[in-house]
């Protein structure tokens, strides 16, 4: 319900709540089976969802902190689902099937928000 959010702060306490619990951090004390309260088709979808959202609401955002929370939850994801992060940021160009972050309209993204104003943001992405 993030995409329903009007209050920064909501958004970026919804962004963080999605990190924490679908996408919680893995360290290497931590057993496979605490990160795994998702099943991988949920994980993806939440991913493709975000995705969805970012591009459309959250990576426009005027406050500063929601653009971070949300580069924050994409990052978070990287580690629970990489095939399917790696398809939608990274891609594949045509030569020899190079990864090229330039193949996607999400890896474009990604790559513009590096020079983001925001030092929150350009360091989160």
């Amino acid at each position: 319900k993030i995409g329903q959010k009007r209050d920064p702060t909501t958004k970026v306490r919804a962004l963080e709540e999605l990190s924490q619990c679908v996408f919680p951090p893995i360290s290497k004390d931590t057993a496979s089976s605490e990160t795994d309260n998702f099943p991988r088709p949920e994980k993806i979808a939440a991913l493709c969802h975000l995705v969805f959202l970012h591009e459309t609401k959250l990576g426009y955002d005027n406050n500063f902190s929601v653009r971070a929370g949300s580069y924050k939850a994409l990052t978070a994801s990287k580690d629970h689902v990489p095939k399917a992060w790696i398809g939608l940021f990274v891609g594949e160009s045509d030569d020899d099937a190079i990864l090229c972050p330039a193949a996607t309209t999400v890896g474009m993204a990604w790559i513009a928000s590096r020079g983001d104003p925001a030092a929150e943001v350009a360091k989160n992405a």
